[in-house]
């Protein structure tokens, strides 16, 4: 809904409450990442940014331009080619089984896709252990 008829959803989503509760299901209930992974205070932590419309609706652009948004507002990276890291959680049910295929065609100097056991959606804090030694190991100067 938040990227065809995100007006509709934001009239649904009519109170603060309402839109960190609606967030909020990311992290339960919707399999995007890995069972009993956050706690209340996580989940209440990372859903109080989106209980202000305007940050949920900036959140939702990127779901929009399959829908007719125009791209001016969002820069074009196809054409760039910079480093990039490629992480996986296996437990994300959000993205398509074709996504590591579409990174290795998407992403020319990658260092992945690292799959990370345990992990889905949010991978940089359900496998925080693992992230937060894995980024400066990669990029590191030497």
């Amino acid at each position: 809904m938040q990227g065809a008829f995100p007006d509709e959803l934001a009239a649904m989503l009519a109170t603060p409450e309402a839109r960190r509760q609606w967030v909020a299901a990311m992290y339960t209930n919707r399999l995007w990442g890995s069972p009993y992974t956050f706690s209340q205070d996580d989940v209440d932590f990372m859903t109080e940014p989106f209980a202000d419309e305007a940050r949920l609706r900036a959140g939702w652009a990127s779901y929009q331009l399959a829908y007719g948004r125009p791209m001016s507002e969002i820069p074009l990276m196809d054409a760039v080619d910079v480093r990039t890291l490629v992480l996986y959680g296996p437990d994300d049910h959000a993205l398509g089984e074709d996504f590591v295929p579409k990174c290795e065609r998407a992403f020319r100097n990658r260092i992945g896709p690292l799959v990370i056991p345990g992990a889905g959606h949010f991978l940089q804090w359900e496998r925080a252990d693992i992230f937060n030694q894995l980024l400066p190991a990669v990029f590191q100067r030497g």
